[in-house]
């Protein structure tokens, strides 16, 4: 079994999958009913999963701080990669087209505002245009 946290400090939002399915999703902003607070994703996830082992860390480029230390492997994705993963992963549809669209964000060093997905089981492809 393979547990990876799935993090994001820009919405403050976790997500834990279990060899690749979502079993926990969690949005800040809706523990505190609060509109798009700042947070850490990280430390609010210790407070909801206190005990829970995870093996390996993903979370958007720029995200990783000095101030945690992490026992375990840790891997950036793209912004929008991360904002596709978070809406497939947390909904119940084992296909989906995935668009984001924002004010933009770095994709693999570049920034984008606009990126096309698609879901397929428990993997999200890019899809050039």
């Amino acid at each position: 079994m393979k547990i990876a946290g799935l993090w994001n400090n820009h919405d403050c939002s976790f997500c834990v999958l279990d060899n690749g399915i979502p079993i926990i999703h969690a949005e800040l902003e809706r523990y505190i009913r609060e509109k798009e607070p700042k947070g850490d994703s990280y430390k609010f996830f210790k407070e909801i999963c206190k005990n829970k082992k995870i093996d390996e860390w993903i979370t958007a480029e720029g995200c990783f701080t000095d101030e945690h230390t992490f026992t375990t492997d840790c891997y950036e994705i793209g912004h929008h990669q991360a904002h596709a993963a978070n809406t497939f992963f947390s909904s119940n549809v084992k296909e989906s087209l995935i668009i984001t669209i924002d004010g933009g964000g770095l994709d693999n060093g570049e920034w984008t505002s606009t990126t096309i997905w698609r879901g397929i089981d428990n993997k999200i492809h890019p899809i050039n245009i």
